[in-house]
């Protein structure tokens, strides 16, 4: 399946393109990713992880559907925020 994506690490953005899987390593206090499927049929997924410790995953199946993850960090918190387009 063909996907294309962007994913912004405090501020810094990059435009990704590509066919079946892949596993991208980011790093920041906001991470906002965001990956469309360009083919009809699959399932397009995003699972994110920290150190192995999985924190959370956005999956759909839908036609030309997307999935998204926000990440934002303070000092003393972190917050995730996973949907589909």
């Amino acid at each position: 399946m063909k996907f294309k994506g962007t994913i912004v690490a405090d501020g810094h953005s990059k435009k990704l393109s590509g066919r079946g899987s892949g596993m991208y390593h980011v790093s920041g206090q906001k991470i906002v990713c965001s990956f469309q499927k360009l083919d009809v049929d699959g399932r397009i997924t995003l699972v994110v992880s920290e150190t192995g410790r999985k924190l959370g995953e956005s999956s759909t199946p839908d036609m030309f559907g997307g999935v998204r993850a926000e990440l934002f960090r303070t000092p003393t918190d972190q917050h995730c925020i996973f949907t589909t387009f």
